[in-house]
C-alpha cells in the first residue's frame, strides 16, 4: 500500500473533529432558539455557520500546513529511511512518540535480524566443519574399499565404489550450498580449457559409463573460456550426475563445445526419460525433484539444478534447459566472450 497524505486524506482522519463542529454548532443554536430573549432567523444560523465554518477551515488548514513537513518525512522513512535521517520538524508530543516508537521498533528489528544472521553462520560453519569432518572416513572408506577389491566380484566392487561416489556428491552438495552466500570470497577467475574442465567433470563418472554401458561422445573443438574452474567444474558435474541418472543403460551423451553466431559455450545431451513440461519451469526451484525425482529408483535432493543456476549466474553464465520426454534433455551453459579487462560477473 503506498504511503499519502494530503490535505483531503488529512480531512478524513479528522472526520469526529467535524462531527464534533456540527454538533456544537446544532446545540449553539438550540440553546439560542430556547433562551427566551433571543431570536433566532434564517439569516442568524447561516451566517453563525459560515463564520464558525471558517474559523474551522482555517484551523485545520494551520494545522495540516504545520503537520505537513512532519508527514512528508514520515513518508520518507516508509522508503527506508532512517529516523535520524527523516525527523526534523518535531512540534508535539505526539510526534515525538511516534519517533520514539519507530526508533525502538527499528533497533529490536535490527537486533533480530543480527541474531538471525548470526545463527546463520553458525549453521554455515557447522556445516563446513561437518563436511570436513566426514570427508576423513569417506577417504580411509575408499582406503579399505581399494584393499578388498581382489576379494569380491567386479560388479560388487563396482557398485560399493558408485555408493561411495554417491555419498561424496551428496557432502559435495552440502559444502557448495554453505558457500553460496559467500561466493565472492572464494573465486578465481582465469582462461582456462573449456575441453579440460569438461575432461575433469567427467573423470569421476567413469564406474557409472561402465556399469550402465552408456555411450559418452565429445563434439566441438576446444576454446579457452574466463571461469572459475573448481565451481565451473561443479556445475557440470552436477549436469552430468543428472543425465547419467536419468538416462536408461546403453544410452548416450554427448557434450558438446560450440561457438558460433556469437554463442558460446557448452551443451549436455542425453538419451534419457526426459522432463515432462509441467516440471520443466520449476527444475531450477530449490528441493524440487519433480516427478523423475520421486521416482523409487532415482531419488533426488533437489539441489543439483538448483546450485548449478545459481552459481552460473555469480560466475556470470547462462544455464539452459530443454526437454522432450521420453526423448532426452539438453542443458547449455553459454559463455560470454569476454577477456580479463571487462570481465564483469554478474554478482558485482
Amino acid at each position: 500500500m503506498k504511503a499519502k497524505m494530503n490535505f483531503f486524506t488529512y480531512l478524513l482522519d479528522r472526520g469526529f473533529v467535524l462531527l464534533g463542529w456540527l454538533a456544537f454548532y446544532g446545540l449553539t443554536l438550540l440553546l439560542v432558539w430556547i433562551y427566551p430573549k433571543l431570536s433566532v432567523s434564517w439569516d442568524f444560523a447561516v451566517y453563525l455557520f459560515l463564520l464558525e465554518f471558517f474559523m474551522m477551515s482555517f484551523f485545520l488548514a494551520w494545522d495540516y500546513g504545520r503537520k505537513r513537513q512532519y508527514y512528508q518525512e514520515l513518508i520518507m522513512l516508509a522508503k527506508e529511511r532512517t529516523p535520524e535521517q527523516i525527523f526534523k520538524n518535531i512540534h508535539t508530543n505526539e510526534q515525538h512518540l511516534v519517533e520514539v516508537t519507530i526508533a525502538a521498533l527499528i533497533e529490536r528489528q535490527q537486533l533480530e535480524l543480527n541474531q538471525v544472521i548470526q545463527r546463520q553462520q553458525e549453521q554455515r560453519d557447522f556445516l563446513n566443519s561437518w563436511v570436513h569432518e566426514i570427508k576423513v572416513p569417506l577417504a580411509a572408506l575408499n582406503l579399505l574399499q581399494q584393499a578388498i577389491a581382489d576379494d569380491i566380484p567386479e560388479a560388487r566392487y563396482y557398485q560399493m565404489e558408485n555408493e561411495v561416489g554417491h555419498i561424496n556428491d551428496y557432502v559435495e552438495q552440502v559444502l557448495y550450498y554453505a558457500r553460496l552466500d559467500a561466493f565472492s570470497q572464494d573465486y578465481l577467475i582465469q582462461e582456462t580449457s573449456l575441453a579440460d574442465l569438461a575432461h575433469e567433470a567427467v573423470k569421476n563418472f567413469a564406474n557409472y559409463f561402465i556399469m550402465k554401458h552408456l555411450q559418452l561422445q565429445f563434439v566441438g573443438a576446444d576454446f579457452t573460456v574466463l571461469t572459475d574452474a573448481k565451481w565451473f567444474v561443479f556445475i557440470l558435474r552436477q549436469i552430468i550426475a543428472n543425465a547419467i541418472k536419468y538416462t536408461p543403460d546403453n544410452g548416450k551423451i554427448t557434450i558438446e563445445l560450440f561457438q558460433a553466431d556469437g554463442k558460446r559455450g557448452i551443451r549436455i545431451t542425453d538419451t534419457g526419460v526426459g522432463i515432462p513440461p509441467a516440471d520443466l519451469p520449476r527444475i531450477f526451484d530449490q528441493g524440487f525433484t519433480g516427478s523423475n525425482g520421486r521416482n523409487l529408483e532415482q531419488k533426488s535432493t533437489g539441489l543439483g539444478l538448483y546450485l548449478a543456476k545459481n552459481l552460473a549466474q555469480k560466475l556470470g553464465h547462462a544455464l539452459d534447459v530443454s526437454s522432450i520426454l521420453a526423448v532426452g534433455t539438453t542443458v547449455t551453459i553459454y559463455l560470454p566472450e569476454l577477456n580479463f579487462y571487462d570481465y564483469q560477473p554478474s554478482f558485482l
